[in-house]
């Protein structure tokens, strides 16, 4: 087993990882989120279309991977990745990896979302690739 392919175990089955996008400056921007590993080598994640997040990794698809606290805060070394937004037919998929993944948790997360979007707040998902590299 490769450090690449121990790297993708060990974010596949953390809590949280600190996804790290760039700014156009270059500047760091991490974000805690959930995600699940795919099966084929990937971890993925949902979040929302027009997140800072999303634009930034549509311009610079290089990110920075690291398990994390719920809070943000690395529980160790930050590896190279590329991120990628999926295709909307992935959505359900993905949702289903980390359904089986978080449980009960990820549901209810999901249904605040959809109580949301009937108050008025779009709520328009993606899903994203994460493919370490480094």
């Amino acid at each position: 087993m490769t450090g690449t392919d121990r790297a993708r175990e060990l974010l596949g089955r953390a809590p949280y990882v600190l996804l790290t996008t760039f700014r156009r400056d270059r500047t760091p921007v991490g974000t805690p989120v959930w995600v699940a590993p795919l099966g084929d080598g990937r971890i993925v994640l949902v979040t929302g279309a027009t997140t800072g997040k999303v634009k930034r990794l549509r311009r610079d698809p290089q990110v920075l991977v690291a398990p994390c606290s719920a809070r943000g805060r690395p529980h160790g070394r930050p590896v190279d990745a590329r991120a990628v937004v999926l295709d909307e037919q992935d959505l359900p998929r993905v949702e289903r990896a980390l359904a089986a993944k978080y449980g009960w948790r990820f549901r209810a997360y999901g249904a605040v979302e959809r109580l949301l979007e009937r108050w008025g707040r779009p709520g328009h998902r993606v899903a994203v690739a994460v493919d370490v590299t480094g």
